[in-house]
């Protein structure tokens, strides 16, 4: 406790330096003395409520132990036990800016969940009743207790045990000794009829959450709990069922009734579990199934009822008989499982593995990629893709593997159409400019059907999209080519168009003749002392003529108020919400400059 009070005292004072977020606030001034300065902040005016100001220990053994209340009432003034208002009648509340009250540091006994709460509620309610809050905002005071979810609680901290703790919203509190949050029971999966689909297979890059009609479903992380929450009513969602989380939440798949979570460990990250659970009528969620792999958690894709995971792990090189080991490392080998998903359950149905590690994954209506540096060597040069065709009677089919000399960044380099597999890759010396290769999958050995090479010699290789018989490629020095190159004729794609703009593009989206991109703008203002700059910028392309693609707009937010920027969106495209028919795109945008 010596050491986890003065690090939780720096999170509270650092969370308190950030502009406040709520028109209701408690906070704490911490000093080296034993007094501390309560902070009240109040934005709005309240007409006739009763409001506590109470230091609250929710694990006291002792009623009369688990409330300290502030009291300003004539005949009594300062801190007195038990739960009491400030005042005893209804009060109009004024505006309040930074109402301080002193306060003599009283102690958390360790592993006890306290904390500093500031409710205002109607006349004649109990403030037990959380549906009766009218505002509320709770400031842990322990390690335990950033650990709860509760209502009006400004900040919370992950932890690495299985426990949870909740009040659900209109519940009444019950002060009872620490026994654990809920987990979904084992139950019995109920035959569920085949709901694979007919016609092109359906295939799936899954999410940490999932909108599905009006519910959200959401494996929070940061909480340690899967939630399923109702946004019928945008205004007013609700919380309608919870199951705790055992590990870190990695992927989410909605298949018929079923949820099916991946998850890793916290702490080693080696080995992943596979949850089924299933939501009754009462909002209680439920496990199905529960199932283990080994190995350290890569990605996984859907197609169709079949989930196919990816992980990699470290095995002992196996030994020989001619030659003896005298320095002998483990090598690594990415592992790809084939799980079939029937009425509740998943089933292993194959499995293969491929030498390397840390893959690029891309699927397609019938093919699984990976593209992942060869391990034969040490210098990066080449990388190795393994095509998987899942259109067979067996569930994992490997065709020839492919060596290119090059570096291929991401999935988006990859398409399979046609039977044909394209690729980009960015070359082995930057001088010799990025390729466009096609090959050709029904071929016994994989044959090169064409290729456009020498793309944009001296630039670094960076965004790529393809579209029918199209791809959209980026490349940068110090300007960003946008490069358009038709691909209607396999045996020799040709460059049709190219746009030079400032900075460069890492992620792209197509729709109609629009081209969507994130990336970065490095170009500083006019009026900016500082000369490198890298902000991250979003920018509209029209390519409805592809010898011609033109730029309509682009976006720097924060252009000139600070210097560098950055989103998750860039890394992974599941951060930005892209909604062409409304004609919006969300996303997160970061600066360590700026609070």
């Amino acid at each position: 406790m010596q050491l986890i009070r003065p690090l939780l005292w720096g999170l509270i004072i650092t969370l308190f330096s950030l502009p406040a977020f709520a028109d209701w606030e408690v906070g704490l001034r911490h000093s080296d003395t034993s007094v501390s300065e309560i902070v009240v902040n109040n934005d709005v005016e309240r007409p006739q409520v009763v409001v506590y100001l109470v230091w609250v220990d929710l694990d006291a053994p002792q009623a009369d132990e688990q409330f300290l209340s502030w009291r300003f009432d004539e005949r009594e003034r300062g801190w007195k036990s038990g739960l009491k208002p400030v005042l005893d009648a209804a009060i109009n509340l004024p505006v309040l800016d930074s109402y301080t009250i002193e306060f003599e540091d009283k102690s958390c006994p360790e592993l006890h969940r306290c904390f500093l709460a500031l409710v205002a509620i109607p006349a004649g309610q109990s403030p037990l009743n959380t549906g009766s809050w009218q505002a509320a905002s709770l400031l842990p005071l322990s390690l335990s207790a950033s650990w709860a979810r509760l209502p009006g609680q400004q900040f919370f901290l992950p932890r690495d045990s299985g426990a949870n703790y909740s009040l659900a919203d209109g519940a009444t509190y019950a002060p009872t000794p620490f026994s654990g949050g809920p987990t979904a029971p084992k139950v019995e999966a109920a035959p569920e009829s085949d709901t694979s689909g007919t016609g092109a297979p359906v295939t799936e890059k899954p999410d940490i959450f999932r909108l599905v009609d009006n519910k959200l479903l959401y494996a929070n992380g940061q909480a340690k709990r899967f939630q399923v929450i109702d946004v019928a009513d945008l205004s007013n969602p609700r919380l309608t069922g919870w199951t705790a989380l055992s590990g870190n939440p990695r992927e989410l798949y909605v298949l018929d009734d079923y949820y099916v979570l991946l998850q890793t460990n916290y702490v080693a990250e080696d080995g992943t579990q596979l949850t089924v659970l299933r939501q009754g009528a009462d909002g209680t969620l439920t496990t199905v199934q529960d199932m283990t792999l080994s190995g350290h958690f890569i990605e996984s894709r859907r197609r169709n009822d079949v989930i196919y995971t990816v992980t990699q792990e470290s095995v002992p090189i196996e030994q020989t008989e001619k030659v003896e080991c005298v320095w002998c490392f483990n090598h690594t080998v990415i592992n790809i499982k084939a799980l079939r998903f029937n009425a509740g359950q998943l089933e292993e149905i194959d499995k293969t593995s491929l030498p390397g590690y840390s893959p690029a994954i891309a699927i397609f209506s019938n093919h699984l990629v990976m593209a992942n540096h060869n391990p034969e060597e040490e210098k990066w040069q080449t990388t190795q893709i393994q095509v998987i065709d899942l259109s067979q009677t067996d569930p994992l089919v490997e065709l020839p593997m492919l060596k290119v000399p090059g570096q291929v960044p991401s999935e988006f380099h990859l398409s399979v159409k046609d039977q044909q597999l394209r690729v980009v890759y960015g070359p082995k010396n930057r001088e010799a400019g990025s390729t466009l290769a096609i090959y050709n999958l029904a071929s016994p050995e994989m044959a090169l059907v064409g290729k456009i090479d020498k793309i944009a010699p001296g630039e670094a290789l960076f965004a790529t999209r393809f579209v029918d018989d199209r791809a959209f490629v980026v490349t940068f020095e110090r300007k960003d080519p946008l490069w358009v190159i038709g691909l209607s004729n396999p045996a020799q794609p040709e460059i049709l168009g190219e746009l030079h703009v400032p900075g460069w593009s890492e992620k792209m989206f197509f729709h109609e003749d629009r081209l969507f991109a994130v990336g970065y703008d490095d170009q500083p203002l006019e009026n900016e002392k500082n000369r490198w700059v890298r902000r991250v910028a979003m920018s509209l392309f029209n390519v409805a003529d592809p010898t011609n693609p033109t730029l309509i707009n682009r976006l720097t937010p924060f252009a000139g108020e600070v210097r560098s920027t950055s989103s998750p969106a860039i890394d992974d495209e599941r951060a930005l919400l892209l909604n062409w028919t409304e004609a919006f795109a969300a996303l997160p945008i970061n600066s360590w400059e700026t609070s």
